[in-house]
């Protein structure tokens, strides 16, 4: 038995439960854990607290209502960031094929470096406004990620690759 606490889930706030839940289940490829999918008929959903899960039941997310949720301002301090996601990718084509997939599922653009050799970079917030952040397998999206935003601490999809990828 390990002394430590085990991560069960991240959640994150909403004020549309279900709608971000959708959001990350396509971009991630997560389903709901039994008992929180959607109902047949949308208007009976009073969904406050949603859990996506892997294929194999592994908790990844919560999503949990709060009506009174503004989304941060990334990079401005206005409306500061309260957590961030990190997520990788392994190529330049995957990151040009995810990007794609957020933006169809609703996602925008905050930062494009996607041209940019050195620091290739693409910073995307959710249909809510949450910035969060997705890398190949380098620890360079930590470095630049801290680079831009060196007090963030709430989510930006940040897309990355390794320069390496041109190669």
């Amino acid at each position: 038995m390990n002394d430590f606490p085990e991560l069960q889930n991240t959640p994150i706030d909403a004020r549309d439960c279900r709608g971000l839940a959708e959001f990350y289940k396509e971009l991630l490829g997560l389903r709901y854990r039994e008992g929180d999918e959607p109902p047949a008929q949308p208007d009976e959903d009073y969904a406050d607290w949603l859990v996506l899960v892997t294929e194999s039941g592994q908790r990844v997310l919560a999503i949990q209502e709060k009506v009174d949720t503004r989304p941060p301002t990334w990079p401005s301090e206005e409306v500061p960031l309260q957590m961030h996601m990190d997520f990788r990718v392994p190529s330049v084509e995957a990151l040009e094929r995810h990007r794609a997939r957020a933006e169809a599922l609703g996602a925008r653009i905050i930062l494009d470096r996607s041209g940019d050799r050195d620091e290739l970079l693409i910073v995307m917030a959710d249909p809510l406004g949450t910035p969060s952040a997705c890398s190949s397998n380098s620890d360079g999206a930590r470095k630049i990620f801290a680079a831009e935003a060196p007090n963030a601490s709430c989510g930006v999809v940040v897309l990355e690759s390794a320069p390496t990828a041109y190669a």
